[in-house]
């Protein structure tokens, strides 16, 4: 009969329980990145909700601007946004252009086309908390009136802009500017207001990413619009456009008045 060496049958015991140990460890690590994942993957899942499907960039069109927008937008279900986290219109319309500014930076940053269900997660808590806390967006001023250029026309028709600079001494001086488009971010309407003989004065913008295909009252509609009179209730909204436009569907909803050049 053959016969162990005594060390291992003093120590294979010891051996065997060790490698057991490993084991288990090693299923428990298993066990916990698995669940790590899966959470992830149920709180993007929850995030993603709110989110419209994205257009494809040949589609990417405004229709009540009438142009092609120069950035890939993140549209939301803004009247889910408004029942689960119950935010006001003024904060809905907000989330959305904070957000689109975030993706957007993101995407430039790291050069990719899309985001990590991980980061994606990551920016929507963070936007949430700066509509909360009113940090970032629109920046909207303190004056009375609002003085509001609807930019996408004059993409398209040169001669527009030549017609405002008629009225323009007036819309830098009767109220504060500010500059709106369904088709430019910042950085086109900042190039725009330099175009436009205002690069010293002070004017706000509402670009693209802040437009949705819902209303105040949470009905969505076709095409993209703001209501101007519950974005800033208590401001008076004068929106200048060309006059051959009177009458016709804008996306800037519920003015005060219009003020056509």
């Amino acid at each position: 009969m053959r016969f162990w060496p005594r060390w291992f049958a003093r120590w294979g015991g010891s051996l065997a329980l060790l490698s057991l140990g490993s084991c288990a460890s090693n299923i428990a690590l298993e066990r916990a990145d698995d669940l790590e994942r899966e959470t992830e993957a149920v709180n993007a899942s929850t995030v993603a909700i709110y989110f419209l499907s994205p257009l494809p960039i040949w589609a990417n069109y405004a229709g009540r601007g009438g142009c092609f927008r120069e950035r890939e937008v993140q549209f939301m279900d803004l009247a889910a946004l408004g029942r689960s986290f119950n935010l006001s219109y003024p904060q809905r319309v907000q989330f959305q252009g904070i957000y689109n500014e975030l993706w957007r930076a993101y995407k430039d940053r790291y050069r990719v086309g899309g985001l990590p269900s991980t980061e994606q997660e990551k920016i929507f808590y963070q936007v949430l908390e700066k509509v909360r806390s009113e940090v970032g967006g629109i920046n909207v001023p303190e004056h009375g009136r609002l003085n509001i250029l609807w930019l996408d026309p004059l993409l398209a028709n040169p001669a527009y802009a030549a017609r405002f600079a008629q009225v323009r001494e007036e819309f830098v001086a009767q109220g504060h500017p500010m500059l709106v488009s369904t088709c430019l971010d910042q950085n086109g309407l900042k190039q725009w207001q330099a175009q436009l003989g205002m690069a010293q004065e002070d004017v706000r913008y509402v670009d693209l990413g802040f437009f949705a295909s819902y209303q105040a009252n949470g009905h969505r509609v076709a095409g993209e619009v703001i209501d101007s009179a519950a974005l800033f209730p208590e401001k008076k909204v004068y929106l200048y456009i060309p006059k051959a436009l009177t009458g016709t569907l804008l996306p800037w909803e519920n003015a005060s008045k219009l003020r056509p050049f």
